[in-house]
């Protein structure tokens, strides 16, 4: 682009653009976390997409699923590895707590 043919106001504006684009020291503002691999976490996530994406209780069965669980995390153990039924009981523990909870809501409201 030819600089003489861009008015000099959106030229000076062009430059601070530049300027402010250029990459900084961060000072220890940008940390390298690492996640931690726990079973459960696997467990809750699975059983959060097999429940609020309308999947069957099945795909943790898949044989392609469990190889992509296997390829996040290459150290896993077949015994890490989560089943349908794991999955079920997951969901069925996980309703039964919430329907619990929703019990005490509604009764302390209601007493209220």
């Amino acid at each position: 682009i030819n600089h003489y043919a861009i008015p000099p106001k959106l030229l000076q504006a062009q430059e601070e653009e530049k300027k402010v684009k250029l990459q900084t020291t961060l000072d220890n503002t940008l940390v390298n976390r690492t996640e931690v691999f726990m079973r459960q976490m696997v467990l809750h996530t699975v059983a959060q997409f097999v429940a609020c994406d309308n999947q069957a209780f099945s795909v943790a069965n898949n044989k392609l699923f469990r190889n992509c669980l296997v390829l996040m995390r290459p150290k896993t153990r077949s015994s890490d590895v989560l089943s349908s039924h794991d999955v079920g009981v997951y969901i069925h523990n996980e309703c039964i707590k919430w329907l619990k909870q929703l019990k005490e809501e509604i009764t302390v409201s209601s007493n209220a």
